[in-house]
């Protein structure tokens, strides 16, 4: 399995246990990033301003070792690049339904990880028991 793919089987997997909510995420220094930790490695993600006003913003994650060392990291744009589909006709008809078996569409890959930095921010940051707290005072409180 290549790096890119690696990155994409994790991405995937810490998405799949924030949204259970068996991932815990905190907040950094940088207001734009969160981090979960792990037994010896951290990983985070991050959302940056797009090129342009208009233009999508851009998601990196990244992986850290015990000493806060960063090991690696990959934007939305980059792992959309890596694994996206090929027009390669070089190569047996076996390397070329290998690749095709590793390609993923661009979009999903942006969707993923926005969908990662939304969860892990708004766990981070508490909003789930902010939201059931206002909720629970309104309750309480007679209505008008």
């Amino acid at each position: 399995m290549t790096t890119e793919l690696k990155f994409w089987d994790l991405i995937r997997k810490v998405l799949d246990r924030t949204v259970k909510d068996s991932l815990g995420w905190e907040k950094t220094p940088k207001s734009n990033t969160f981090q979960a930790a792990f037994p010896n490695f951290s990983v985070s993600i991050a959302e940056f301003d797009g090129p342009s006003p208009d233009s999508d913003p851009i998601y990196l994650f990244a992986i850290y070792d015990e000493s806060g060392k960063r090991l690696d990291s990959v934007s939305d744009m980059w792992l959309a690049k890596a694994l996206e589909p090929t027009n390669a006709t070089s190569g047996s008809l076996m390397e070329s339904l290998l690749r095709a078996a590793d390609q993923v569409p661009a979009g999903k890959v942006f969707d993923t990880m926005s969908t990662l930095y939304k969860e892990a921010r708004r766990t981070a940051l508490g909003v789930d028991e902010a939201l059931d707290q206002i909720l629970s005072s309104l309750a309480e409180s007679p209505g008008d």
